[in-house]
């Protein structure tokens, strides 16, 4: 018998906990209320699987919340990082009743938190009272023969006890089973079904042989579910109380109960799915109804801390199985280091004569896949260059976050580069060494991404020249900031091409007289999709290599041509002494202000202004928020598509402070209204760049932003709120070259969280606002794009 030092009193002084992540709080405060309601004389905790927020009214009342992180659990990091959130959730909780005990608990009662109280545990009280040491409660009462699962067979796999409730009393032996369980659960909380594991549970079914008096409540009051209720009489007594077999029900388990499919009891069975009883659909509208209570859907959705590495990149599983099976132990904090490892050369694996290796983040995926392992053989340096090929192209499809495929993109560039036979010519007849061809006074993006390349270029000392080009440009050519060093011959002899893709043949053979034929070229396009278009690839036969403006980018061209495209990022170190006046655009001056600026021909369904606008209103509507709070719509060139201009004004709720600002601003007006904005957003579904969002960082005023595409070299947990998403088909005509193309649909629950939280956040949010100021001198300032163009510039020669 495993015996333990846990001194045994019997004052009946009791603790009730669950375990919750920040996402699932409505069905948290539900669980909480209703225990507190049917026991009033117990201490109510809540172990928080997560990190708390200070969003106001978040949290259930009266109870003590504790974060798992502080309660001693050996190499808490590590712990974290190996466990998806529901793993994450159940490996903690013998670590919590041992925390209660040591606080002096004698009862210590566990819910899961999508279960709700109907009235006081009264047998599982008697039974501890009794003497019992431990209390649990069976998923069946009789055999369960059935043809639709749960059946015995799937009970027996799962674990013979729910652990969705479970009791221990102050005696001897429970600190033992308790502390044998922590450790099992510290590697081994996973679902392995067919190895004998089910997260927490299944540990379970041993503790009857470790401990004597052990409770097996049979009482069908107790944990009643869908595993269960096919063998079980339910029904309604009186105004929303319920029996369960003629006995009063104590508490009903809710697990698998989606509530936007309320008929259905659980996600987890076909059973109770349609044609069921009045008493089950009326308990079911009678839960619904008490989670919206407790904040479903008017309570948005909360970020998961433990679900990113440090750098913003989503963990995938297979690198967290990966992490637990290769690595027991890890030397640091594996959300900050784990990714730098994961970018490392695999041993064992081979390195093709052109510098591409097998990364451990390639061999963990190749291991896990039978086609991979079948495909490529990473003993040789064809099936190391394959699967190289095959991650840049595919690895997208598996989950894998684009942030963890920069460094295996590089080498497959790299590759590239060392293969590049031409060079700049070393004789010119001109004494410019770059010329800067783009829109280079058209007050657009692109217009503005050349100026800031030709300055750039300019501040390292460079002889440089640019040529504006009028070709099919639509907005109007006013910006003068490069007139100084305007020319309409280019002498460089290297060309630079601030052109998309679509327009670069065209402007070549148009200007061709001007541009000459002997200087070395380089194209730096933009594009906003993750796969280049096929169609557009020729454009770039002409020139000799690509830069690429952002990884985003890179990525998307790497596989599609055999030219060297090389990173290289583009200034976005901003300054303005411009102070904006809100009251001259009738903006009011003391509310919070959020802005959202476009234009009109980057195509609206890829800016989305809709998502802003219903962020906001399920963020603020209806709250104390609300006479606090406006958004500012600034955008051009509506005239051109009056009819979408209309759709953003009729998707404007007017119990909301919301303006739109049509209107051409200087460049420095600009930059003025961003500094003097309290918050930017951009629930773009794409973005080659992300020229807003750098200004505001640069600017010091926070961003809230889709996390994808281009902006997650930009904004992460530490530099801004970005916001999650789900990949979400192209139709046709929603952007050109449409066809098999994904783009990002943002979390609209999630955003009104972020927006909520800036709000929240907006007197404590220095240390943020230095960390993204940081982040863009760092790798955007002036200062670190002239080393990388110096850097590429003194490869060629030049």
């Amino acid at each position: 018998m495993l015996r333990g030092t846990m001194p045994v009193e019997n004052n009946n002084r009791t603790a009730i906990f669950t375990i919750s992540s920040n996402n699932y709080m409505p069905y948290t405060r539900t669980l909480i209320n209703s225990s507190v309601a049917a026991h009033p004389d117990a201490d109510h905790f809540l172990c928080l699987a997560d990190a708390k927020v200070g969003a106001k009214d978040f949290y259930p009342e009266k109870c003590q919340i504790l974060e798992a992180s502080e309660l001693g659990i050996p190499d808490f990091p590590g712990f974290a990082f190996r466990y998806d959130i529901m793993e994450m959730n159940t490996a903690a909780k013998p670590y919590m009743f041992l925390h209660l005990f040591e606080q002096n608990y004698d009862r210590v009662v566990y819910f899961d938190p999508d279960i709700k109280v109907y009235r006081e545990i009264t047998p599982v009280f008697d039974a501890l009272d009794a003497g019992a040491r431990a209390v649990f409660t069976p998923h069946l009462t009789e055999p369960a023969e059935t043809t639709t699962p749960p059946d015995d067979i799937t009970i027996m796999r799962a674990g013979i006890y729910n652990l969705g409730f479970a009791a221990f009393r102050r005696s001897e032996g429970v600190e033992e089973v308790l502390r044998w369980w922590a450790r099992r659960l510290r590697y081994q909380c996973i679902n392995a079904q067919n190895d004998g594991i089910f997260v927490d549970q299944k540990f379970m079914d041993l503790v009857p042989g470790f401990l004597p008096d052990v409770a097996i409540l049979r009482n069908t009051t107790l944990n009643a579910a869908y595993w269960n209720l096919f063998q079980r009489y339910l029904e309604e007594d009186g105004d929303e109380d319920w029996l369960m077999d003629g006995e009063a029900l104590i508490f009903f388990h809710f697990s698998g109960y989606d509530p936007r499919n309320s008929q259905q009891l659980s996600k987890h069975t076909t059973m109770f799915s349609e044609n069921n009883g009045d008493a089950l659909i009326s308990l079911l509208h009678d839960y619904k109804n008490d989670l919206k209570t407790n904040g479903l859907y008017s309570t948005p959705k909360a970020n998961y801390v433990y679900d990113c590495f440090k750098s913003g990149a989503k963990i995938p599983t297979f690198v967290r199985h990966y992490f637990r099976n290769q690595h027991l132990t890890w030397d640091g904090n594996p959300f900050e280091n784990f990714q730098s490892y994961l970018e490392q050369p695999s041993l064992g694996t081979a390195e093709a004569p052109d510098g591409l290796v097998c990364t451990n983040l390639m061999h963990a995926l190749w291991q896990t896949s039978d086609y991979l392992r079948a495909t490529y053989d990473l003993t040789t340096a064809p099936g190391v260059t394959g699967l190289s090929q095959w991650f840049v192209r595919h690895s997208h499809q598996s989950g894998i976050d684009p942030r963890l495929t920069h460094a295996i993109v590089e080498r497959v560039s790299n590759a590239r580069r060392w293969k590049q036979k031409n060079r700049p010519p070393a004789v010119h007849s001109s004494n410019t060494d770059i010329s800067v061809v783009g829109y280079l006074t058209a007050n657009t993006g692109v217009g503005e991404v050349g100026r800031l390349t030709l300055k750039s270029l300019a501040g390292s000392g460079r002889r440089v020249d640019g040529m504006d080009i009028d070709l099919n440009v639509a907005s109007s050519r006013t910006n003068m900031e490069v007139e100084a060093f305007l020319s309409d011959k280019p002498g460089g002899r290297l060309h630079l091409f601030n052109i998309n893709a679509d327009q670069l043949p065209l402007v070549q053979s148009s200007y061709n007289d001007r541009l000459g034929n002997d200087a070395y070229r380089v194209a730096m396009p933009f594009w906003e999709l993750a796969d280049f278009p096929d169609a557009w690839i020729s454009s770039f036969d002409h020139v000799d290599e690509i830069w690429a403006p952002s990884r985003f980018i890179q990525s998307g061209l790497v596989m599609k041509t055999n030219k060297p495209v090389i990173h290289m990022p583009v200034s976005l170190d901003f300054t303005t002494d411009q102070i904006f006046d809100r009251k001259s655009l009738r903006l009011p001056e003391e509310r919070f202000i959020f802005l959202f600026s476009f234009d009109f021909l980057s195509f609206r369904s890829r800016k989305n202004p809709e998502a802003v606008i219903a962020a906001f209103s399920a963020a603020f509507k209806g709250t104390y928020y609300s006479d606090h709070v406006s958004l500012v719509i600034k955008c051009v060139n509506s005239h051109h598509v009056p009819d979408e201009l209309k759709r953003i004004r009729d998707a404007i709720d007017n119990s909301l402070d919301v303006h739109i600002l049509e209107a051409e601003l200087t460049r420095a007006e600009m930059l003025g209204l961003v500094q003097a904005a309290d918050c930017v957003v951009s629930l773009h579904r794409s973005e080659g760049l992300g020229l807003l969002i750098a200004e505001a960082m640069a600017l010091g005023t926070p961003v809230i932003a889709t996390d994808y595409s281009a902006t997650t070299d930009l904004v992460t947990t530490d530099t801004g709120y970005p916001v999650e998403y789900k990949l979400k088909e192209l139709k046709a005509g929603d952007y050109p070259f449409a066809a098999g193309q994904v783009w990002a649909d943002p979390d609209i629950s999630h955003a009104a969280w972020q927006m909520r939280k800036a709000v929240d956040d907006a007197n404590d949010n220095d240390e943020m606002l230095e960390r993204a100021r940081a982040k863009i001198i760092a790798n955007h300032g002036t200062e670190a794009v002239i080393r990388a163009q110096e850097r590429r510039l003194q490869e060629l020669g030049l």
